[in-house]
């Protein structure tokens, strides 16, 4: 399965912007993707903790913005609903974007 995630900053700079993307039960991001995206430059880091893929981005001008696309493999079948995620810049988490929780089918 492919995730789409696109990641704005509107209106001003954002610094040490942050991802916390939720995942289903059983569902693991592609390591291979998330290296490619960081050799690209458009990551700095990323980590896996519990059921959400922790991912940091350099610094966005104001205005612009971030497509990430990473794919994600199943360990089971059924329909799996993710935790809600969030986006938010390192030092003022308090200002969080929420992500919906996503909702998957896999057969």
């Amino acid at each position: 399965m492919l995730g789409t995630l696109t990641v704005f900053s509107r209106g001003r700079r954002a610094e040490v912007p942050m991802v916390e993307w939720g995942l289903a039960a059983g569902f693991s991001p592609d390591p291979t993707d998330l290296d490619s995206l960081k050799s690209k430059g458009l990551l700095s880091r990323w980590e896996v903790s519990g059921r959400k893929l922790r991912l940091y981005l350099p610094d966005l001008a104001a205005n612009a913005n971030t497509v990430l696309l990473v794919r994600f493999h199943a360990a089971s079948k059924g329909t799996l609903t993710a935790h809600a995620g969030r986006v938010y810049e390192y030092y003022r988490s308090n200002e969080a974007v929420a992500l919906a929780p996503a909702r998957s089918e896999v057969k």
